[in-house]
């Protein structure tokens, strides 16, 4: 069990880190940016502290869970979905508290030392703990959501540069050599997975609202119902069922036999397609 959990060691450190923004609050800067967008709309008349109390109730929920009918719930007025949009934290955005973090570098600090032994101070808790400081507390110009194996490894290199020199280098590049690896043998089995698993993805409540009235409108005939966003999909699959709707919300009134057996397959496509996503891709 020990050796399967340290193979792991890439995927879960980075799934460790990015779950962080699954139930951070919004920091201070971002909550009163919210909230005078909310007074600038007429979207709320209140002070900023009971504001603060419903956007704590919002972000407990986790982000694929949040909608904006739950938003919308406690304003005057509905939300514009493009105001709705701004509702995503990123680290840049999201109050992360340093126990989080050391809770994090301490787990990763625990799987190195059974590893390995002995570790070297590159290892420690509070050089891991500056890593992932970093990495969650981005400068200008830094990567702010969705932190992958190799900017872990950057980070972590940056930070024991700072704290010991090139002291330690050399058996920080060995430890470094040797996760870089795993990675790399993690990344070569997901593409032997077969094809529906490789490109799963995660809906939020927003993009399972409109898969699920998607899946309803096809199924009775009805037109196409609007994305909710301005900015259209933004992942591959949702991008490519778009453009299947598209073409049936054309082609599904036209009556010539000849093309009848054409939006059949059409209409049984998307509803296989919606039916999967509904069923494979929520958290």
């Amino acid at each position: 069990m020990l050796q399967e959990t340290w193979n792991t060691f890439p995927r879960q450190i980075v799934q460790k880190i990015n779950g962080l923004l699954d139930q951070a609050q919004p920091n201070r800067l971002k909550a009163f940016h919210l909230y005078k967008m909310c007074k600038t709309e007429n979207l709320w008349d209140k002070s900023f502290s009971e504001f603060s109390f419903l956007l704590e109730d919002f972000y407990h929920t986790h982000p694929a869970e949040r909608s904006k009918s739950q938003m919308d719930q406690f304003l005057n007025r509905p939300m514009d979905w493009r105001s709705f949009e701004t509702v995503n934290l990123t680290f840049r955005t999201a109050e992360i508290h340093f126990s989080e973090i050391r809770d994090i570098a301490s787990w990763a600090h625990h799987m190195l030392r059974l590893h390995y032994e002995k570790t070297s101070p590159v290892a420690s808790v509070e050089t891991l703990s500056k890593t992932i400081f970093d990495l969650t507390h981005p400068g200008t110009g830094e990567k702010e959501q969705n932190i992958d194996f190799e900017d872990f490894c950057d980070a972590w290199k940056k930070a024991a540069d700072k704290l010991y020199g090139k002291k330690f280098e050399a058996e920080h590049q060995q430890i470094l050599l040797e996760l870089r690896n795993l990675n790399q043998i993690l990344e070569s089995r997901a593409l032997e997975l077969p094809r529906h698993m490789l490109n799963r993805i995660y809906l939020t409540q927003t993009e399972i609202d409109w898969v699920e009235r998607t899946l309803e409108a096809v199924m009775a005939g009805l037109s196409m119902p609007r994305y909710p966003l301005s900015k259209g999909p933004t992942k591959p699959r949702l991008i490519d069922l778009l453009k299947w709707l598209t073409l049936w919300e054309i082609s599904k009134d036209v009556k010539a036999p000849a093309v009848q057996a054409k939006i059949e397959k059409l209409r049984s496509h998307i509803q296989t397609e919606c039916t999967d996503l509904l069923e494979t891709c929520r958290r």
